[in-house]
């Protein structure tokens, strides 16, 4: 049976069969990410088939092409963290527009498992995630998953046992009591669906063929490359903060430019409650040069801005000038055409942002939907 480092390789020089293969060898893995993390099944196949599409584009990437199942999981997770946070933004839409809220479908995985699952398993390093990817999520025999690693079947058993102690350990301390022997069970996930496979294939094979949530994770994986690029070179340069700081900012610049201009908001909550209408018609707000002014009335508050764009959802942390602490307050955005949806809510813990676009009374916070203003002549 070929290896997936064959399969890339034979995809490289044009074999669209050789994709196809690993679609069908990796398909279950990234389908069961996309499944726990999304509960729709129709938002999982469209985030399975972005999953496959980034790989088309960026199959150079892999590097060492041994470690595939690793990257298609981290995309896959990526992608569907991506999907859930515009599903998010359009539930505040549709919430806006008086339509009622869609129950989420069920999955048949325990709730409090799937939401800390991939959190954890992302944590783990490479050398512990290969093997738990392989063998417990999609589903490889010892041989087999040593075979695709270049182990021997005692490391890799030495290395499984490991990556599931961890995990056993990290999801008791997050309040899930399953031990590491059912993480497999419980995790097993349905084989996708044929037709998904074959459609997915047939779609990567046109080099024309995208979509906008492939699009999406493709734009910020080559921003992310930008910036350890800046970051490379200032280490190998010994460049000092400044000029380091420098770099940096240009590999970020195009993101804040994408922010940058005046705004209306069209809504707003404070700790789950909406602030009413008349309040939002005299507030404002306007990013510029590395800062984001709120304007209501006479009032004015200012912070400063940084991004963090690579995560998903996106980070955005701000440092008011007055009367702010320590800590930045770590919130997320999401732009989509000429809107912009900005979140800071409590932290789950000490320096993780939310990741959700919403507000709650326990957790406070604020949520500011905003309008771009559009300027005469354009």
């Amino acid at each position: 049976m070929p290896t997936d480092d064959d399969l890339l390789a034979a995809f490289r020089a044009g074999d669209d069969d050789a994709f196809a293969d690993l679609v069908r060898r990796h398909g279950g893995m990234v389908f069961g990410v996309c499944t726990r993390i999304l509960g729709s099944r129709h938002d999982a196949e469209d985030a399975f088939q972005a999953t496959f599409l980034v790989l088309a584009r960026r199959a150079d990437a892999v590097r060492p092409a041994d470690q595939l199942g690793r990257w298609l999981y981290g995309v896959a997770r990526r992608v569907a963290l991506k999907a859930r946070a515009r599903r998010e933004r359009r539930r505040v839409v549709e919430a806006m527009a008086g339509e009622p809220d869609r129950p989420a479908e069920s999955t048949g995985v325990p709730e409090n498992l799937w939401r800390v699952l991939d959190e954890e398993a992302a944590r783990l390093p490479t050398r512990l995630l290969s093997p738990f990817v392989l063998c417990d999520l999609e589903g490889l025999s010892y041989r087999e998953a040593a075979r695709q690693l270049g182990l021997a079947e005692g490391t890799l058993s030495n290395r499984l046992a490991a990556a599931r102690r961890r995990l056993a350990g990290w999801l008791t301390r997050r309040g899930v009591t399953l031990p590491a022997a059912g993480l497999t069970v419980a995790l097993t996930p349905a084989p996708a669906p044929a037709q998904l496979i074959a459609s997915t294939a047939d779609a990567a094979a046109d080099p024309g063929y995208s979509t906008p949530l492939a699009e999406g994770v493709l734009k910020t994986m080559t921003l992310t490359r930008r910036i350890k690029t800046a970051a490379t070179i200032a280490l190998v340069l010994g460049l000092g903060g400044a000029a380091a700081s420098v770099l940096y900012a240009q590999a970020v610049d195009p993101e804040m430019r994408r922010l940058e201009g005046t705004w209306t908001v069209v809504r707003a909550e404070r700790s789950g409650k909406a602030v009413p209408a008349a309040e939002l018609k005299h507030m404002t707000v306007t990013i510029a040069r590395g800062k984001l002014t709120v304007r209501s009335g006479e009032r004015e508050e200012v912070a400063a801005v940084t991004l963090d764009p690579t995560p998903t959802p996106r980070g955005i942390d701000l440092r008011p000038q007055k009367g702010g602490g320590p800590e930045p307050e770590r919130g997320i955005y999401a732009l989509e055409g000429d809107q912009l949806t900005l979140c800071w809510a409590a932290e789950a813990a000490p320096g993780e942002r939310t990741k959700e676009f919403r507000t709650t009374p326990e957790r406070g916070g604020r949520l500011l939907v905003l309008a771009r203003v559009q300027l005469k002549g354009k």
